[in-house]
């Protein structure tokens, strides 16, 4: 018979002190990948065509997004800046994904057995069918009058989960018998956005941190947005470059 105190906890209801006191996250003011990240937005720039079409959104966007609820501000406003990007390349391995059901099991010693689960609002992982090794995430919270759910302890206890899967061995196939396990140090991205405003996130072992506030509604704030969404999007890419 287990010793362990067992819970069972949805992401949804995760909040940033509980993952530090039952998990042993704790907060960085500043942690190397996510000052990295930030870092690279210098190193992209937006076409013409990109800065008149984030402009034109913008202007559209101003006036109804502090009205939308989270489905809303997702497909009027987040996914046109994912597919502007476009986080979707089969020929290597990588593609989006909405809504997906995903559950972890994690043993802190000497006092808890945790089951994490739920679904996430969008992440980028390998695979096609079904997200495998997940990479980034963006989660959209609005907060309700009289609720105090903690909408960045909710991602971030989805890209915890996320590091205890990348953490499994990947299975053997066909084409791959001896699979080499490279996913499993990788640091974990995401972004929170509530409302108006963006926050970047970053995940390494044990540590995490979140940027300040980007007001997408701001004109040079979106565009440096889009930029970060970019460099995302590089970082992916030499992440599975080296698999």
């Amino acid at each position: 018979m287990s010793n362990y105190t067992k819970i069972e906890r949805s992401f949804k209801y995760w909040t940033r002190t509980d993952l530090e006191k039952i998990l042993g996250l704790h907060p960085k003011k500043k942690l190397d990948v996510l000052e990295n990240w930030l870092a690279m937005e210098k190193d992209f720039s937006l076409s013409q065509d990109e800065v008149v079409y984030l402009e034109e959104l913008r202007i559209e966007t101003e006036e109804l997004i502090d009205y939308w609820n989270e489905t809303e501000l997702r497909e009027n406003f987040i996914s046109l800046l994912t597919r502007l990007v476009s986080f979707k390349d089969l020929k290597n391995n990588f593609y989006h994904f909405a809504e997906r059901y995903f559950s972890v099991n994690v043993v802190v010693k000497p006092i808890y057995e945790v089951k994490l689960f739920g679904y996430t609002d969008w992440l980028v992982a390998t695979g096609k069918s079904a997200p495998e090794h997940p990479f980034f995430f963006i989660h959209e919270y609005k907060p309700e009058e009289g609720k105090t759910i903690d909408g960045r302890g909710q991602l971030l206890s989805e890209m915890y989960a996320a590091q205890v899967l990348n953490k499994k061995p990947p299975m053997p196939t066909l084409k791959n018998p001896t699979p080499k396990h490279y996913y499993k140090d990788i640091p974990l991205y995401g972004i929170y956005v509530s409302g108006r405003l963006w926050f970047f996130m970053a995940l390494k072992d044990k540590e995490y941190s979140i940027s300040g506030a980007y007001d997408s509604m701001n004109k040079d704030d979106l565009q440096r947005i889009v930029k970060l969404l970019k460099a995302q999007k590089q970082l992916i890419y030499e992440v599975v470059k080296k698999a």
